[in-house]
C-alpha cells in the first residue's frame, strides 16, 4: 500500500506540469485549477487510506523574486502561499510538501564550499534553499496560517536531493554521508529524503534513506 502521494513535479514551474495554458492564463488560475485537483486526489487517497500523506512537490527557488521568465516560473514561497490560499477558502485539508533542495549551482555536489560568490550569496539571503539552509522553509511553514487542522505542522519530506560527480566521486561520496546529519541538526526534522547520485551525462542511481 503506498503511504505517500506527491501530486505534481516542482508545480512552481508549470513549464513542464499539467494544465494547458497560453498568455492569458494567469498563476492565479493555475494554482486555483491545481488546488482543485489536489483536493479531488487528496479526497480520493484519503478515502482508501486514511493515513496516506498527500503531498505538493516545489524546487529549490524559494524567494528569488524573478521578473524574468515569471510567466514560466513563480517563487516556490510565493506559490504555497497561493496554494494555502485557495485551500483555506473551501476548507482546511492536511497537505503535505515534498521539497526539492538541490545543491546551488546543481553541478555543486560539495554545497558547503562554494566558490562562486553569487551562489554564497543566492544561500546566504535565503533566494534559493539547499542543504545548507532548509530551516527557512520549515521556519515559514511554521506560520499559523500554514498550519494543519488541528494546529500542528504540516509533514515535510526531502523528496529529491541530486549529486553529481563532476567533482570527483570523493565530494559527491562525502556529501552523501553529510545529509544525513545536516537533517538531523536542522529543525526541520524531515523523516524522509531521496538522495539521488549521478553520473553527469549517464545513468541516474537513486537510494532512499530514512531517517
Amino acid at each position: 500500500t503506498a503511504d505517500v502521494f506527491i501530486v505534481g513535479n516542482e508545480v512552481n514551474v508549470r513549464k513542464w506540469n499539467y494544465i494547458i495554458w497560453n498568455n492569458d492564463v494567469s498563476w492565479d488560475y493555475y494554482v486555483q485549477q491545481y488546488a482543485q485537483a489536489f483536493r479531488v486526489i487528496y479526497n480520493a487517497v484519503k478515502s482508501q487510506n486514511a493515513g496516506a500523506e498527500v503531498m505538493i512537490c516545489i524546487d529549490q527557488n524559494w524567494d528569488r523574486n524573478r521578473s524574468v521568465d515569471r510567466y514560466n516560473y513563480v517563487d516556490a514561497k510565493d506559490f504555497i502561499d497561493m496554494f494555502n490560499s485557495q485551500i483555506s477558502s473551501a476548507g482546511n485539508i492536511d497537505w503535505g510538501m515534498s521539497l526539492h533542495p538541490h545543491p546551488v549551482p546543481l553541478t555543486n555536489a560539495a554545497f558547503w564550499n562554494a566558490s562562486d560568490p553569487y551562489y554564497k550569496t543566492v544561500i546566504k539571503n535565503n533566494s534559493m534553499v539547499s542543504f545548507e539552509n532548509l530551516g527557512v522553509v520549515t521556519s515559514y511553514m511554521a506560520q499559523p496560517q500554514l498550519a494543519k487542522r488541528d494546529g500542528g505542522r504540516r509533514n515535510i519530506i526531502i523528496g529529491e536531493m541530486g549529486l553529481v560527480n563532476t567533482q570527483g566521486e570523493n565530494a559527491q561520496g562525502a556529501a552523501s554521508m553529510d545529509k544525513p546529519s545536516i537533517l538531523k541538526k536542522d529543525r526541520s526534522k524531515c523523516g524522509t529524503y531521496v538522495l539521488r547520485l549521478f553520473s553527469w551525462g549517464t545513468t541516474m542511481v537513486p537510494a532512499l534513506i530514512i531517517l
